[in-house]
């Protein structure tokens, strides 16, 4: 038995998460599954271009393997469909609610899919060992492999297209996602079966290498993984970043908020720099670095107390209750945070913020220090980079302390024009009310 069968028929066992919800979900999955083709046509059936990969994978895994995070990530996922499930005779309210549902925010979602997409990969990365023969790309941008038993005329073909490397360990011919049309091509003359979904790939990736010719200003990252690629919307948003220094990237769940800022740092070869995230991401904040970035020197800062970083150091991961730790007093009625001063020794030239949503009240102590120490980076024109897909989750005040952040509430005239001119709800004998929406 595989390890990953061990490891599937381990979290149902510890699932809070009963059967028949887990069943009720994954047929749902499977309704719109089969009509997706992958977003290839903009006609308002089958999973978007982010869930696309992920949603046929739920779809097609068995329910005995399915975690908690699964659930909960196909239950959050199955909400944008709820037209396409009515079309069905399926009403998502009536839906079974995983465990974990009522408590589900930004924070929590985001982990939930990473668990259930590196979940989802193991399981693919498990039916493609047992097949030894395969063509496999698990979405858009990702990299394309083509395992097989020596054949020198496979092998001979697959040095002819662009980009291709030999992955000695999974004994596999490794390629750009932009060459998977060559490389389905060469599998059918082969006899290698070319799957319905990676056929829309290629269909998809077709238009990625037009876009290549036509955009020749896109650069390739320097330091990203050998095979893998930036998604074609990720481009956009490096060049921005660059261009304006300071900004806030909201780009929705599954659309690559995390690869994006790490490119547009290494596009600007901005090191160190320090990623502020909530303490239950630091580790997911590791993974994904190592993973588009392996040659950087990644060091997480932990505790209350601060202490110098390591020599050399490329990346900072501080979890946002360690960096606004432990407070002191200054002189002038401010605080003092221990690892903003430690950070700022380390000579940071860039600050990525994850779910910069959770700096939006100015008196709290992580909104604090997370300005403290953007404001060093501000002063060296370094990049500072807010990302977060819910930057406003009840008022627009709540904008107000990230823009101050980002250093950019002086083109508003200051927090209090900002507040006055879209957030004032009411003024009286006592002052002005600043939770509306404004005028």
């Amino acid at each position: 038995m595989s390890d990953l069968i061990i490891v599937g028929q381990q979290a149902a066992a510890d699932r809070a998460t009963d059967d028949d919800t887990v069943a009720g979900l994954q047929q749902a999955m499977g309704v719109i599954s089969s009509v997706c083709d992958y977003a290839q046509e903009l006609d308002a059936r089958g999973f978007s271009a982010a869930d696309a990969w992920l949603g046929h994978v739920l779809a097609q895994m068995s329910p005995a393997l399915w975690s908690d995070a699964v659930a909960l990530t196909a239950w959050d996922m199955l909400r944008k469909y709820r037209g396409q499930l009515a079309a069905a005779g399926i009403d998502y309210d009536n839906l079974p609610r995983p465990a974990g549902a009522g408590e589900l925010e930004a924070g929590r979602r985001e982990q939930a899919r990473e668990h259930a997409r590196g979940h989802a990969r193991q399981w693919r990365e498990q039916q493609y060992r047992q097949a030894h023969t395969y063509l496999r790309c698990d979405g858009d941008g990702e990299q394309v492999i083509l395992a097989f038993p020596y054949d020198p005329d496979l092998v001979a073909g697959c040095r002819t297209i662009e980009g291709r490397r030999y992955d000695g360990a999974r004994k596999a011919n490794v390629f750009p996602f932009t060459s998977l049309p060559a490389v389905a091509e060469l599998a059918a003359r082969h006899g290698i079966e070319v799957t319905p979904d990676v056929r829309a790939l290629a269909a998809i990736a077709v238009g990625r290498a037009a876009e290549r010719i036509v955009q020749p200003q896109v650069r390739p990252v320097p330091g990203l993984a050998a095979g893998l690629a930036l998604k074609a919307q990720q481009y956009p948003v490096v060049r921005f970043a660059l261009d304006h220094r300071r900004v806030l990237i909201g780009d929705d769940m599954g659309w690559g908020k995390t690869a994006s800022s790490l490119a547009a740092v290494a596009a600007d070869g901005a090191y160190p720099v320090v990623v502020v995230c909530r303490p239950s991401l630091t580790l997911n904040w590791a993974g994904e670095i190592r993973r588009f970035f392996p040659a950087l020197t990644v060091h997480e800062a932990t505790g209350t107390i601060s202490f110098p970083v390591p020599p050399g150091t490329d990346v900072i991961i501080i979890g946002s209750a360690a960096l606004a730790a432990k407070p002191r007093k200054t002189g002038d009625r401010g605080k003092e945070f221990g690892w903003v001063e430690e950070l700022k020794q380390a000579g940071p030239k860039a600050l990525i913020i994850d779910e910069g949503q959770d700096t939006k009240e100015r008196g709290a102590n992580r909104s604090q220090a997370c300005e403290q120490l953007a404001a060093s980076v501000i002063a060296q024109d370094g990049l500072v980079l807010d990302l977060t897909g819910t930057a406003i989750l009840n008022r627009p005040r709540e904008l107000c302390q990230q823009l101050t952040i980002l250093g950019r509430i002086g083109e508003f005239g200051g927090p209090k024009a900002f507040l006055w001119r879209y957030c004032l709800s009411e003024t009286n004998q006592w002052g002005a009310s600043y939770d509306g929406p404004g005028t």
